[in-house]
C-alpha cells in the first residue's frame, strides 16, 4: 500500500509531531481494505496499509513503542457500509490514547467486528491476540 499523491502524508507529519511533543500519548492505526475487497485479499492488504502508515511515522521520527498497527480486512468496512451506505471505506484511521482515554471515540461500526490482526514493523510478524495486548505490550482495555 502506498500513499496517493496529495494524500494524508501531511497528517502523518502532524501525528509524528504530536507524539514527539506529548510523551504519554499513544497512537493506534486501524487500516481497512474496503467493503468490496475480495476476502482472500482484504486481510493482507489492510495489514500492508497499516504498515505503510507505520513506516511513514517511523521515517518522521515517531517512537514506534507508542504506536500500534492493526489490519481489519473488510470486517469494519462492511459494518460501516451497512450503517452509512458509504462505499469509501478503503482507508486507515488514527486514534490517540492519553491517560486511558481514546480520542476520538471509536465509531459504533467497530462493535461486533471481532479482533483486528496486529502487525509490527520491527519484527514483521502478525498476531491475532490483539484483545489481550495493547500498545507497549500492556493489557488491552
Amino acid at each position: 500500500a502506498a500513499f496517493r499523491p496529495g494524500s494524508s502524508l501531511c497528517r502523518v507529519d502532524s501525528f509524528a509531531d504530536l507524539l514527539r511533543r506529548h510523551p504519554r500519548l499513544l497512537l493506534r492505526v486501524d487500516a481497512h481494505a474496503g467493503a468490496r475487497a475480495p476476502p482472500h485479499f482484504a486481510g493482507g492488504f489492510s495489514l500492508e496499509r497499516a504498515r505503510a502508515v507505520g513506516e511513514a511515522l517511523l521515517q518522521r521520527g515517531a517512537d514506534m513503542e507508542r504506536v500500534s498497527l492493526h489490519g481489519w480486512g473488510k470486517r469494519v468496512a462492511e459494518r460501516a457500509l451497512w450503517a452509512s451506505g458509504c462505499y469509501e471505506s478503503r482507508r486507515a484511521e488514527v486514534y490517540f490514547e492519553l491517560d486511558g482515554v481514546e480520542l476520538p471515540a471509536r465509531p459504533a461500526h467497530y462493535e461486533g467486528a471481532g479482533v483486528a490482526e496486529r502487525t509490527y514493523l520491527e519484527r514483521c510478524r502478525t498476531r491475532e491476540d490483539d484483545a489481550t495486548e495493547g500498545p507497549r505490550g500492556q493489557p488491552a482495555r
